[in-house]
C-alpha cells in the first residue's frame, strides 16, 4: 500500500528536508506529502537568490529564504498556500498519470482548470499552481503549490529584486499573472483540498495506509540543518557580477564585485572622495561574505579610519 504524509510543521526547512527524506528509500510504495510553509521564498536549485528577490526586505520582514533540491523558478509560500509531493520510483514515474491525478482533485472542487506548458496550472489564464521535479537515487520527486488564499502583495515586495546591476548565469523565474483560487471558488478551504488530494491519490495510485501526521521527530536534523546553511543557500548560486552604488557624506562609491560561492573574489572601487587611500580597500573586500549591508558598513568604517 501507499503513504499519505500530512505535516503539522511550517517551517520550510523542516519540510524540504522531510521531502528529499522520502527520495532516499527506493520503494515500490508511492507517497503523497502535504505541507504547508510560513512566509518564505523557495528558490529553484540553480537561481541566484540576489537576482530572484528583495534579501533586504526578506530581512526585514522576518521571512525564510529557502533552495530547494528541484530546478525552476522562485515562488513565495505562506499559509495561504498548499504544497504537494508525489515521491515514485523513477521507472514507474508517468507525467500523464500525475496530471489526471491533479486533475480529479479540480473534479471534485468542481474548478475548470488546464495545464499551460510544462510546468503550470491555469484558471481563465491565469496561474495557480507551478510544478517542479527533479531524480534522487532511482526514485523521481514532483512537487508543486496551490494558491489559494496567498498574500500577493506579499509575492510581489519578495520577488521584486532590488535594484542594482548584475550580471548572473543563474536560471531567471518567468513572472507570470497569478490569481488565488478563493477568487474563484470563496468557500474554498485548505482542509478540503487536502482531503481531495488524498481521495484523488487513492484513486489514481492505489490504497494508502493510515495518513502519517509529521513532526519534528520525523526529520533529519543533520539534513534540515544543513538546508539553513548559507553554504547551500547562497553557495549553490552561479558566479556572478554585481555593481553597487552609495551616497556618504565623503563622496558616491561604486563597486564592481564578483561573487563566488557567496565570497568575493574580485573588488573594484570607484569614488569621488577626496581622500585617495583607497587602494588598500579591495584587498580587505576578498573573501568577504556577500552581504550589501555588511559592506557599507566595511566601507564606511574604512573612511573613518583614514
Amino acid at each position: 500500500m501507499n503513504n499519505v504524509y500530512i505535516s503539522t510543521l511550517n517551517n520550510p526547512f523542516l519540510n524540504i528536508a522531510f521531502e528529499r527524506q522520502l527520495s532516499e528509500t527506493f520503494t515500490d510504495e508511492v507517497s503523497l506529502f502535504l505541507w504547508q510553509n510560513e512566509d518564505c521564498v523557495v528558490i529553484g536549485r540553480n537561481q541566484n537568490p540576489l537576482a530572484e528577490c528583495n534579501l533586504d526586505y526578506l530581512k526585514n520582514n522576518s521571512i525564510h529564504l529557502a533552495r530547494r533540491y528541484s530546478g525552476g523558478g522562485a515562488v513565495f509560500h505562506d499559509l495561504g498556500n498548499i504544497n504537494y509531493t508525489l515521491v515514485i520510483k523513477e521507472k514507474d514515474y508517468d507525467l500523464e498519470k500525475a496530471k489526471y491525478f491533479l486533475l480529479k482533485v479540480f473534479e471534485y472542487l468542481k474548478l475548470e482548470v488546464e495545464f499551460s506548458g510544462r510546468n503550470d496550472m491555469t484558471i481563465d489564464g491565469c496561474k495557480f499552481s507551478g510544478q517542479a521535479y527533479y531524480s534522487h537515487k532511482n526514485m523521481y520527486v514532483l512537487h508543486g503549490t496551490l494558491l489559494v488564499d496567498l498574500k500577493l502583495s506579499t509575492l510581489s515586495k519578495c520577488l521584486t529584486p532590488s535594484k542594482i546591476k548584475l550580471d548572473s548565469k543563474g536560471i531567471k523565474s518567468v513572472k507570470s499573472r497569478v490569481i488565488n483560487l478563493k477568487e474563484v471558488k470563496p468557500e474554498i478551504a485548505i482542509n478540503e483540498i487536502s482531503l481531495f488530494m488524498i481521495k484523488a491519490f487513492n484513486e489514481v495510485y492505489g490504497d494508502s495506509k493510515p495518513t502519517i501526521e509529521v513532526n519534528e521527530s520525523h526529520i533529519n536534523k543533520e539534513l534540515s540543518d544543513f538546508i539553513q546553511t548559507d553554504d547551500w543557500i547562497f553557495s549553490q548560486s552561479p558566479k556572478f557580477n554585481i555593481e553597487l552604488e552609495k551616497r556618504f557624506p565623503f563622496g558616491i562609491v561604486s563597486l564592481q564585485l564578483l561573487i563566488k560561492n557567496n565570497k568575493i573574489i574580485e573588488a573594484k572601487i570607484f569614488t569621488d572622495s577626496l581622500n585617495t587611500k583607497w587602494d588598500d580597500l579591495s584587498a580587505k573586500l576578498i573573501n568577504v561574505s556577500f552581504d550589501e549591508e555588511h559592506i557599507w558598513s566595511i566601507i564606511k568604517d574604512y573612511s573613518i579610519s583614514m
